[in-house]
């Protein structure tokens, strides 16, 4: 069975960042000093206390959905983060939460942006 594609998808071209990630790895293989930039992954573990907080977070059945902002308590944990370690402070509907810089960034300009508009403050024409 053939299986067609959208021909959106014949036009996509690959993604920059997933490009000058790979192309970091290779050359960290062959033993080149390399700080990538390219995807905002850490190159460090997880803390303890987040994976913890996360098994306890499946343990306590919480594997559905969380609300579209990000879940209260984690809300809550980076608003006291916030405060602490950059005394900025934040209400809770200041603070949304989601998956990766794209989605966010991409989130934020389609809730802000028309098409034709003029982006005139950052020297740019949409």
């Amino acid at each position: 069975m053939d299986v067609q594609l959208s021909r959106r998808l014949e036009n996509l071209p690959p993604s920059a960042t997933i490009a000058m990630s790979t192309r970091a790895r290779a050359l960290k293989a062959q033993g080149a000093a390399v700080i990538s930039l390219a995807l905002g992954e850490p190159d460090f573990p997880s803390p303890e206390e987040a994976l913890e907080g996360a098994i306890q977070t499946v343990r306590e059945g919480k594997t559905g959905y969380p609300p579209i902002g990000g879940m209260p308590a984690f809300k809550d944990a980076i608003i006291q983060k916030f405060a602490q370690d950059n005394k900025l402070h934040f209400a809770p509907e200041n603070i949304l939460v989601g998956n990766g810089g794209k989605q966010l960034i991409y989130n934020a300009f389609a809730a802000t942006l028309d098409p034709g508009m003029r982006l005139s403050f950052l020297g740019l024409t949409g």
